[in-house]
């Protein structure tokens, strides 16, 4: 009986260790995020150029049109933007989608690189992984 309770002891030792290395593992993981997005930020010019229709004079007609709709004159034209969005993510299917709310920020610092970053809420009866053989999902 000695024996199946250091079994035990040492079961939950290594679970608990194995959490705790999860743990560190994201904590070290969300520094480099928060590094990496502070760089990013740092990458965003001291003055800021505005938009001139003379800007897309040499652009087809189409794209002119387009720029021309869509950014009013005299507008920023910011290098490293931050977006920040809420929505549902489909964790099912296309008949039951089962959408779970969603929150996102992103940093965009063209043509140093962006990060995404998500915060979804799991199923609230936990997940369910299966093999699904349907080419179209791979």
């Amino acid at each position: 009986m000695a024996y199946v309770g250091m079994a035990a002891g040492l079961l939950l030792a290594l679970v608990l260790i194995a959490v705790l290395a999860m743990q560190a593992w994201r904590l070290a993981d969300n520094r480099a995020m928060d590094n990496a997005w502070a760089w990013l930020q740092s990458q965003a010019l001291a003055t800021v150029e505005t938009f001139d229709p003379a800007m897309v004079e040499d652009l087809p007609d189409a794209a002119q049109r387009y720029f021309l709709y869509t950014i009013a004159p005299g507008t920023p034209l910011h290098v490293v933007s931050e977006i920040h969005m809420t929505g549902e993510l489909g964790f099912g299917t296309k008949e039951a989608p089962g959408y779970r709310p969603m929150r996102a920020r992103q940093i965009l610092a063209p043509p140093h690189g962006f990060i995404w970053s998500p915060t979804a809420l799991l199923p609230q009866h936990g997940v369910r992984w299966e093999e699904i053989d349907e080419p179209s999902r791979a």
